[in-house]
């Protein structure tokens, strides 16, 4: 997905540190995929036409973060 160019910006409102209200962009990257079945089920299981939507890499950094309870200041 690093090599996909961002294909738009979704702008969200957003409370910084001091309670106040700010406007942030949010790049928005995505790329279609198809996910087929393992070899001997092929007959059975159709393939998956998918869509990857991934954040940038500082918002996913901060919901690892989040999620293991860590934080990135030290």
């Amino acid at each position: 997905m690093e090599e996909t160019s961002v294909k738009g910006l979704h702008y969200i409102d957003v409370r910084n540190d001091k309670g106040e209200m700010t406007k942030a962009a949010l790049e928005i990257k995505f790329k279609r995929i198809a996910v087929l079945p393992p070899i001997g089920k092929q007959k059975r299981y159709p393939a998956l036409d998918l869509t990857i939507i991934m954040p940038p890499s500082a918002v996913r950094q901060k919901a690892v973060n989040q999620l293991s309870g860590s934080s990135s200041r030290t």
